[in-house]
């Protein structure tokens, strides 16, 4: 079985954008899918993974109703 790496990058205003890329980690740890969070507020840009090493990129946002 080939594994994939999966990098879940994301934003999030109160934190429900976090909460949610956590429960996919959580789903895909179960499938033994290999997957890293990346926030993208509290991390510097230098300190971003190299895309390269992942077979997929997630990106995930908060939304602001009525705007």
């Amino acid at each position: 079985m080939i594994m994939s790496k999966v990098l879940i990058a994301y934003g999030t205003r109160f934190g429900s954008t976090e909460e949610i890329s956590q429960e996919i980690v959580r789903i895909l740890e179960k499938e033994r899918i290999d997957s890293q969070l990346l926030d993208l507020q509290k991390t510097k840009l230098k300190e971003w993974l190299p895309l390269e090493g992942f077979d997929e990129v997630l990106v995930g946002s908060s939304i602001k109703i009525m705007k």
